[in-house]
């Protein structure tokens, strides 16, 4: 689901999120890794974003979605196409003071094939 929704909580951190769907869906069809998967799965997915919280009927609820209902089908989607989780740290290689050799994995946790951000 991209677009516009309203969260009933900060939405920051979903914005990213959203953000990285669409460059799971560009990297996909620039690529074709996965492509047929992911073009059948926007064909088909309808999953329930509202986290079965019923709504007082009106258009002003449509595009309501309980966020961590949300962000919890995000990662769904992320594991499921092999990207990391947006985190704290995530855009620490744009810093201007950013190292000139940077990594973005932490040395504890190995990288997921393939690597994206």
């Amino acid at each position: 689901m991209l677009g516009f929704a309203e969260f009933a909580d900060a939405a920051y951190k979903c914005s990213d999120e959203m953000a990285q769907l669409i460059m799971i869906d560009i990297n996909a069809r620039e690529t074709g890794v996965r492509n047929d998967e992911l073009a059948r799965l926007k064909r088909t997915d309808a999953p329930d974003l509202r986290g079965g919280v019923n709504y007082v009927g009106g258009p002003q609820h449509t595009n309501y979605v309980e966020r961590s209902t949300y962000t919890a089908y995000l990662a769904q989607i992320r594991d499921r196409f092999g990207w990391r989780d947006v985190d704290d740290h995530t855009y620490n290689d744009l810093r201007a003071d950013a190292p000139s050799n940077p990594s973005s994995a932490s040395a504890s946790e190995p990288p997921k094939e393939p690597s994206h951000v």
